[in-house]
């Protein structure tokens, strides 16, 4: 004779399948934050220890940092935050030695020394612009910026402003480093390191299109527990851009590019919560809580029109001439909002449970610890809906279906 819980086993088992799903999305911090460290930037000694206690300090789960160029400053942050942020991800491997070895090779060396001793001699100027000198031998010296385009040389050449001081590019970018003088490395690195205080996965991390002057660009994913986050620091404006890429002619389309080469790939992912953390150097125009102005407003609208939504824009500006100390030592009257976390969700978050205040600083230094404000967003816990709706999947039963079917399981289980 067949028991009683032979009997209804295949019931039960069909009941607990029909259980609604828990509709809701744990809580999550993330921030996003320049930390403004190129070597060669304003007050970068003694901006670059503060900087990191600032990090090791933080709450937030998700954090995407940008602007940490050298491989030594990604490896020496790894080690300064592992105890709050265990799980880090960025495109350099730090779990190799760093590398010792010359950045430039002895070919390299030898192309720029004639490049910048005749074609580019007067290029730098009396003022000894590196910048200008970049530019000739990139413009003038094709077959001699090949060579290095991409390299760890064309890297420390940029990180180090050697390029118009010959002497000083043969014993830096050309002679090799040891642990004893303060390897740095050379290792691309897109400035980008995403930290978590919970596991990553699904990593990947892949190079935008760039132009010499703008910096290798790229950008980091990952996956937090269900949520898609992409890290990202897009090309600038402001500089003399140097077209290299077939199509592409001005630093505005060149941000663009790589825009629309993002919003591609997260529309590849699927995921309840998708967010797009970094610099994008693009935003809106704006009022409040001051005037801010639009940066590449092309390359924003294309964002928006993808159905993604800035947090942060109630702050206003991220870089604040007129209140940022640093950025007004670099351009004082511009205010724009150009630090964001995009995010795009299906129901289960809304934009009403999202908050964004938040910026990292000290007042301890008489300059702001970076020329961006960091932004956070905190994301609240959504709640399942009270009141009955449609099936959401096909399959799982909401509101008063789920009850009458927590009641027939109820049913059941007497029966044993």
């Amino acid at each position: 004779m067949v028991s009683l819980r032979g009997r209804f086993a295949p019931l039960l088992l069909l009941l607990v399948a029909l259980l609604p799903e828990d509709s809701s999305q744990a809580a999550l911090s993330v921030a996003t934050y320049n930390t403004g460290l190129m070597a060669s930037s304003y007050n970068y000694s003694i901006r670059y220890t503060p900087t990191v206690q600032a990090i090791q300090a933080a709450t937030e789960d998700v954090i995407c940092l940008q602007e940490l160029w050298y491989d030594h400053q990604q490896r020496s942050l790894a080690g300064a935050t592992s105890s709050n942020y265990p799980y880090q991800y960025g495109a350099l491997d730090i779990s190799t030695n760093i590398s010792t070895a010359p950045a430039c090779n002895a070919t390299q060396l030898s192309g720029l020394q004639t490049c910048l001793t005749t074609t580019c001699a007067a290029a730098a100027g009396a003022s000894g612009d590196s910048n200008k000198a970049y530019v000739c031998v990139v413009v003038n010296c094709t077959s001699v910026y090949a060579t290095i385009k991409g390299s760890d040389c064309e890297r420390c050449m940029i990180y180090e402003s050697a390029i118009t001081n010959l002497t000083y590019t043969f014993s830096v970018c050309g002679g090799a480093q040891t642990s004893t003088t303060g390897a740095k490395g050379y290792g691309l690195t897109y400035g980008l390191r995403l930290l978590s205080k919970y596991p990553i996965s699904n990593t990947e991390s892949r190079e935008l299109s760039w132009s010499p002057l703008m910096l290798q660009r790229g950008f980091l994913y990952g996956e937090v527990n269900g949520t898609a986050i992409l890290c990202t620091h897009l090309a600038p404006m402001g500089y003399a851009y140097v077209p290299t890429i077939p199509g592409i002619t001005t630093a505005a389309e060149e941000n663009l590019n790589q825009t629309l080469t993002i919003l591609a790939f997260m529309n590849g992912k699927s995921a309840n919560l998708k967010l797009m953390l970094g610099d994008f150097n693009s935003g809106p125009a704006g009022t409040s809580p001051a005037a801010y102005t639009a940066a590449f407003p092309n390359s924003y609208g294309n964002i928006t029109a993808a159905g993604w939504t800035s947090a942060a824009l109630s702050l206003g500006c991220t870089w604040c001439g007129s209140t940022n100390t640093m950025a007004a030592a670099v351009l004082p009257v511009v205010n724009e909002a150009l630090d964001h976390i995009f995010y795009q969700t299906t129901t289960t978050l809304n934009a009403s449970q999202m908050s964004a205040a938040y910026t990292i600083n000290t007042p301890a230094l008489a300059d702001s610890l970076s020329d961006h404000y960091g932004v956070r967003v905190s994301l609240a816990a959504a709640q399942p809906s009270t009141s009955p709706s449609p099936v959401s999947d096909g399959t799982r039963p909401q509101g008063v279906h789920g009850l009458l079917v927590l009641l027939a399981l109820h049913m059941v289980l007497a029966l044993f």
